[in-house]
């Protein structure tokens, strides 16, 4: 029966973030991240739990697969990223070795290269059966295909920006009748993703991880650096070129400043460890911020020029910028624009096995609605864990309409329902959710229970997103848009309404996921509004929850007030 269908399993390994997922022909199955069964967050070790995960989702075993594919070409753009590092520093050979990046080393390439071997050693099979079975995909490629197949779109722009693949940092293109043709592309260490990593170090966070946080503080900033922001990076040639005398993460290893010397003479010192923000921080982040934004936007929009083509697939780590997204649009810059719920590296998976399924004769995907791509637990295996920890719950024949009265008692709860999301957002199957009217309970959350950042938001999840935000074509369904609410409405839910009055909005689809729905609908009884607070269930520094033990360790551990768990429930006194 097996041999009927081609099986492929796609490899996220090791870039920034690796995963995995399992097609049978043009169906993606199942997919996830490493990170949420090894709890590392960023974890880009080999995923080994995460292609046991799809093997069983799939019911078949590694070699019944015709192709394991990876996000990443060793054989593609080595001599080039070697040329291109060198003759911009020529002591740049330590860079070369130990990498700037997870994905930019020698060992990197090596690993890569030889993942056949680490196949063989899980499985215990011969490395000459794996060895045939590896199809290696250029790493932006991936990053494309995972966004266009799934967009809907016949003619569209692609661009995917990020910190680098084997050599380029953004590429961009178009499609027509599914054919790709590349118009241009930009080479490290010339890179976007970089650019904004440098800002990310600068105020004080993890670069290659902490990117969002600057994107939140840019709300709070003023507009009045121009001059110093032109002098950093410009547009060269339709694409954009950095001034690399202000940046370094091309001459050091990844321990060392991503900004040079001149860069602090430009911008002054970096943010101390233990040093509050100053107004001078915001209004860094928020001229990183417009300055990106209008990188991006003149790119796209030369490209509109060039190719009457107005919709637009956005993919890479630097599509998770949600302000940019939205922007394009409210702009009039394109009048459509896709952007894939997996846009980061992890998604690159999904990508190459299209890649080589699209060879295969597998050219049409169903347009995307959903992420809700991972594991799924039964009600038993809830109660099993529930008695592991010790934790007394209560049936409810209606359980969406049971969370919706608590959350109008102004209480915090834990939902966790259905298949998790193999994206970085949580998209109403393992969140916290709030009441969005309570400004205390937005602190609450940021401080006391998640223990984050003041100035960071929260999402809306919603029903009918034009009803409460300016008029945006952008697809809500993954919350990779940041829109811009109506007027009328500023005052209203402050706990999902950023400083700038936009939010980061996510719009339920009820055929897809019918609970959540239902949630919000019975919370519209109490409240008037289709809206609820959503965030990601984890806690600090954490990947999002994956399993009913890990949901209620934050239950035990955390001041969350319930928790909603398949149809079962408990609420502390």
């Amino acid at each position: 029966m097996k041999k009927n269908y081609t099986y492929v399993l796609g490899l996220s390994y090791p870039t920034y973030l690796s995963g995995a997922c399992i097609f049978k022909n043009n169906k993606l199955l199942f997919s996830s991240t490493e990170e949420r069964f090894s709890r590392i967050k960023n974890d880009n070790s080999f995923p080994i739990n995460s292609i046991l995960a799809c093997l069983k989702f799939a019911n078949i075993q590694i070699t019944d697969l015709e192709k394991i594919t990876l996000n990443w070409n060793p054989y593609h753009g080595v001599l080039k990223r070697l040329y291109n590092t060198l003759s911009n520093n020529i002591f740049s050979i330590r860079n070369i070795i130990f990498g700037s990046t997870k994905s930019s080393n020698i060992r990197t390439w090596i690993k890569i290269k030889n993942v056949h071997k680490e196949i063989a050693k899980h499985f215990k099979i011969k490395k000459t059966l794996t060895k045939k079975k590896i199809y290696y995909c250029d790493h932006h490629t991936s990053h494309i295909f995972s966004s266009y197949y799934y967009s809907g779109f016949n003619k569209s722009l692609a661009l995917s920006i990020d910190g680098a693949g084997e050599s380029a940092t953004s590429v961009l293109g178009y499609f027509k009748k599914k054919k790709f043709y590349k118009l241009n592309e930009v080479h490290y260490p010339h890179s976007l993703g970089f650019y904004y990593s440098t800002i990310t170090q600068f105020l004080g966070f993890q670069p290659d991880n902490h990117e969002y946080k600057v994107m939140g503080m840019a709300a709070f900033g003023k507009n009045y650096l121009k001059d110093k922001m032109d002098k950093i990076i410009l547009i060269d040639d339709d694409m954009f070129k950095l001034n690399l005398k202000y940046f370094s993460f091309y001459k050091n290893n990844s321990n060392n400043k991503f900004f040079s010397k001149k860069f602090v003479q430009l911008f002054g010192e970096p943010k101390k460890a233990n040093q509050k923000f100053s107004q001078y921080h915001f209004d860094l982040a928020f001229s990183f911020q417009r300055k990106f934004e209008e990188i991006i936007s003149k790119i796209v929009s030369k490209a509109v020029k060039k190719t009457k083509i107005k919709k637009l697939t956005l993919s890479g780590g630097c599509g998770l910028n949600g302000l940019l997204n939205a922007n394009l649009i409210y702009n009039k810059i394109v009048d459509d624009i896709f952007i894939p719920p997996w846009t980061q590296d992890s998604g690159g998976c999904i990508g190459s096995a299209i890649s080589y399924l699209t060879k295969k004769k597998f050219k049409n995907y169903q347009k995307l609605n959903h992420d809700y791509l991972g594991a799924r637990y039964s009600n038993n295996e809830i109660l099993t864990s529930a008695k592991k920890n010790k934790i007394k719950l209560n049936f409810s024949r209606n359980i969406s309409k049971k969370a919706a009265e608590v959350l109008n008692k102004n209480k915090i709860i834990i939902w966790f329902q259905g298949r998790s999301e193999m994206g970085p957002r949580a998209l109403g199957n393992r969140s916290f959710l709030a009441n969005p009217f309570n400004q205390n309970i937005k602190d609450k959350i940021n401080l006391v229970i998640k223990k984050r950042e003041y100035f960071r938001p929260f999402a809306p999840s919603l029903i009918g997103k034009n009803k409460f935000f300016l008029k945006n074509k952008a697809n809500s369904n993954f919350m990779n848009t940041i829109l811009r609410l109506k007027k009328k409405y500023i005052n209203k839910f402050n706990a999902v309404v950023h400083k700038d009055s936009t939010a980061r909005v996510h719009e339920v689809n009820k055929r897809f996921n019918p609970k959540f729905y239902r949630l919000i609908r019975y919370f519209e009884k109490f409240t008037g509004y289709p809206i609820v607070l959503n965030t990601s269930l984890n806690l600090k520094e954490e990947p999002i929850v994956e399993n009913p033990d890990q949901a209620f360790r934050i239950f035990r551990t955390s001041r969350v007030d319930a928790i909603f768990i398949g149809d079962y429930y408990s609420v502390k006194k």
